[in-house]
C-alpha cells in the first residue's frame, strides 16, 4: 500500500465539522484583482496581511532563500491585487534586466565591451515610461493601434520606480558597483519589494542587495519604537491630513478654477504644497517603518523640505532617493560641472526637465521641471558672484546660512517652490493661468466668505462650515508637524520605548482605527486610497 493510500484510509469515514463553509471562497475572493474594488493601502486588508505575514515571515527567518521567497511571493501577490494583469509587466521587466545585467557581467569578466547591453536595458525601460506615460499625449496621433485606445491607456502603478530602480542596477553593474545576481529572486525583490514597490524609495543596489543576505532578524526596544512611531506617523499624515486637505481644500479649487475667488486659489495652493509633503512622507514613513520589520532598511527620502533656505537645499530634502537618481545617472553621466559654467547650466535644466518629464508627459509637467531648472541655475550663479552683499545674502546655503538670510531664504524658496507645485497640479494651461489670476487679482470681502462654500460643494453630508473647520484644522497640524523641532520626534520614540510593546500595539490600533474611521466617514463613495503620487 502506498503512504498516499495508507493516510487516506487512515482517515476514511471521518467528517470535519465545517465552521464556516464558503470561508475559502471569501479568502480567494479577497485575494483577486477587482477593478471596481483595487487594492487600498489604508484597509482591513492590508492590516490582516501584515498580520499574517509578519509571524509567517519569522518562521522562515533563519533561512535566507525560505526568507527572499516568500517577500518575493507577498510582492508579486500585492502588485496584482493592486494592478492586475500588469503583474505580467512587472514579471517580464525583472526576467529581462537579469538575463542583461548577467549578459553584462560576463562581457565585464571577458574585458569585452557591454555598450550595446546597457543601451538595450535604458532603451526598453525609457520605451515602457514613454509609452504608458505619453500614451494619453499622442494618443490622438496614435488613434487605435492594435485594438488599443492610447488615450485611455492605462499607468501601471509604480512603473516609474521600478524602471529607474532596473535602469540603475545595469548601469551599477556596468560600473562595476555591484556584481550581477546569478539569483532571479535577486533581481525580482530589487524591483518589486512590496514596502518600496509603489513610490519607492529608490535604494542604492549594493545597500539593498547587502540587506537581503544580511537582514535584520531582530530590533531594540529603541529601533522598534521608532519603527512603530514611523507607522504612526505615515498612517496619520497619509491616511489623514492628506486625503482632508485635498478632499475639502484643494480639490475644489482645481475643478472650478474661475468658480474661487483669489483667497481660496492662495489657500489651495499652499494646501496642496503640505498635501503632496503629507501623501508622499507618509508614504514613504509607512515603507521605512514596515521594512524595519522585515529586516531591510530604506533610506530617507524626506528631511523637512521646507525648511529650505535655498532651491539647492530643497533638492537636498525633497524625494532625496529621486533627486540622488537623477544626479548620479543623468547629470554627472552628461558632464556634471566638469565641462564649464554653461555646460553646467545646460545639465541643470536638461536633467529638471527630464524629471519633470518623469512624472507625466505634458506642457505643465515640462515647465515645472525648467521652472527647477532655472531656479537651480540662477541659485549657482548667485554663489559665484563674489562681493560683500552676495556673500552675505547668497555666498552660502543650509544651515552654514546667518539667521536673517536664512529666514528670507526660507520665506522665498518655500513660495518659489508653492508656484512650482501649482504648476505641477494644474492639469492644463488654462487651469494654471486662471489660479494665478485669482490670486494676482484684487480680493474682495466676498471672495473671504466663499472659501466655506467651496469646501462645502464636497462636503457631502457635513456642513460647510465643518468641512472647512476639519480641513482647516488638518492643515494646521500639517504645517506644525512639519516645523516641530527635531527634539519632539526623539521624545515620541522615548514615550513609545517606554510603554513596551502592549502599548505601542494599542496606539498603533488606534491611529489605525482613527484611518479607517476619518475614510468610512469622510471618503465613503472614494473608489481609491492610493497616494497622490501614485499618478506619477
Amino acid at each position: 500500500m502506498s503512504l498516499v493510500a495508507l493516510i487516506t484510509s487512515l482517515f476514511s469515514g471521518i467528517e470535519f465539522p465545517v465552521v464556516f463553509p464558503d470561508s475559502a471562497e471569501r479568502i480567494l475572493a479577497c485575494l483577486k484583482y477587482s477593478q471596481t474594488a483595487p487594492l487600498q493601502l489604508p484597509s482591513m486588508f492590508m492590516l490582516c496581511f501584515l498580520l499574517c505575514f509578519l509571524p509567517l515571515l519569522a518562521l522562515v527567518s533563519r533561512s535566507t532563500g525560505l526568507r527572499k521567497l516568500l517577500i518575493a511571493a507577498a510582492s508579486v501577490g500585492l502588485y496584482y491585487k493592486l494592478s492586475g494583469s500588469w503583474v505580467w509587466l512587472l514579471l517580464l521587466l525583472a526576467v529581462m534586466t537579469w538575463g542583461i545585467a548577467l549578459a553584462v557581467q560576463r562581457r565585464l569578466d571577458h574585458g569585452r565591451g557591454t555598450s550595446g547591453w546597457v543601451a538595450v536595458a535604458v532603451g526598453m525601460n525609457v520605451l515602457l515610461l514613454v509609452l504608458f506615460k505619453a500614451g494619453g499625449a499622442f494618443g490622438p496621433y496614435l488613434g487605435e493601434v492594435a485594438g488599443q485606445n492610447w488615450m485611455r491607456l492605462a499607468i501601471p502603478a509604480g512603473i516609474s520606480f521600478f524602471c529607474f530602480q532596473s535602469i540603475s542596477y545595469v548601469v551599477d553593474c556596468r560600473r562595476g558597483r555591484i556584481r550581477a545576481r546569478s539569483s532571479f529572486l535577486d533581481v525580482l525583490l530589487l524591483l518589486a519589494y512590496f514596502p518600496k514597490m509603489f513610490l519607492g524609495p529608490l535604494v542604492r543596489n549594493a545597500d539593498f542587495i547587502a540587506s537581503m543576505q544580511n537582514p535584520r532578524l531582530s530590533l531594540t526596544r529603541e529601533e522598534r519604537a521608532g519603527a512603530i512611531r514611523r507607522i504612526i506617523f505615515g498612517l496619520v499624515k497619509f491616511c489623514i491630513l492628506s486625503r482632508v486637505i485635498g478632499r475639502f481644500l484643494v480639490d475644489p479649487v482645481f475643478a472650478a478654477p474661475s468658480a474661487a475667488g483669489g483667497p481660496a486659489s492662495l489657500l489651495a495652493v499652499y494646501a496642496y504644497t503640505f498635501q503632496l509633503y503629507c501623501d508622499f512622507s507618509g508614504y514613504t514613513d509607512l515603507a521605512i517603518g514596515i521594512s524595519f520589520f522585515l529586516g531591510i532598511p530604506l533610506p530617507e527620502n524626506f528631511a523637512l523640505p521646507y525648511h529650505s533656505a535655498s532651491i539647492t537645499e530643497f533638492w537636498r530634502r525633497w524625494h532625496i532617493s529621486l533627486s540622488t537618481w537623477l544626479r548620479d545617472y543623468l547629470y554627472i553621466s552628461m558632464g556634471g560641472n566638469r565641462k564649464g559654467r554653461l555646460r553646467t547650466y545646460f545639465n541643470l535644466l536638461v536633467t529638471m526637465v527630464l524629471g519633470g518629464l518623469w512624472h507625466g508627459v505634458g506642457v505643465m509637467f515640462l515647465l515645472w521641471g525648467l521652472w527647477h531648472g532655472v531656479l537651480l541655475c540662477l541659485h549657482k550663479l548667485m554663489l559665484g558672484i563674489d562681493n560683500r552683499i552676495a556673500r552675505y545674502w547668497f555666498g552660502k546655503t543650509g544651515a552654514s546660512m546667518k539667521t536673517l538670510p536664512r529666514a528670507v531664504g526660507i520665506f522665498v524658496t518655500f513660495n518659489a517652490v508653492a508656484f512650482g507645485w501649482l504648476m505641477f497640479r494644474s492639469p492644463d494651461w488654462e487651469v494654471f493661468t486662471t489660479i494665478a489670476g485669482n490670486i494676482a487679482s484684487f480680493w474682495s470681502a466676498s471672495d473671504f466668505e466663499s472659501i466655506a462654500s467651496i469646501a462645502g460643494s464636497v462636503s457631502g453630508d457635513i456642513t460647510s462650515g465643518a468641512a472647512l473647520g476639519i480641513s482647516l484644522v488638518a492643515l494646521a497640524v500639517a504645517v506644525v508637524t512639519h516645523f516641530m523641532p527635531s527634539s519632539l520626534v526623539a521624545h515620541s520614540d522615548r514615550l513609545l520605548c517606554r510603554l513596551g510593546f502592549w502599548g505601542q500595539c494599542l496606539i498603533l490600533v488606534l491611529v489605525i482605527w482613527a484611518a479607517m474611521q476619518t475614510s468610512a466617514q469622510l471618503f465613503p463613495d472614494a473608489t481609491s486610497a492610493l497616494p497622490v503620487y501614485a499618478n506619477f
